[in-house]
């Protein structure tokens, strides 16, 4: 089982994370986190959403993808490369 997690990277939302690691440690599922910086933002804005996400995510260690561009395009590419539950 996989769980696709996305984030923005202008502000740091906790509800979609902790509900991820919720469901995750109860289905032991893999964790795709992934953080859309807009085209125009700055890539560290989006490293430091994932470095607090990796901290919330503590124990699963989830594979962290940081993209840049438009958040519809990106969502829609990462499900087209995977199968999410």
């Amino acid at each position: 089982m996989k769980i696709l997690i996305y984030l923005g990277s202008e502000s740091y939302n906790h509800p979609p994370v902790h509900m991820g690691k919720i469901i995750g440690q109860a289905t032991k599922a893999d964790i795709h986190l992934l953080i859309v910086v807009p085209k125009d933002g700055h890539l560290e804005n989006g490293q430091a959403v994932a470095d607090q996400a990796a901290l919330d995510l503590n124990g699963l260690s989830p594979q962290i993808f940081i993209k840049q561009g438009r958040s519809s395009a990106i969502i829609q590419e990462a499900l087209d490369q995977e199968e999410y539950q």
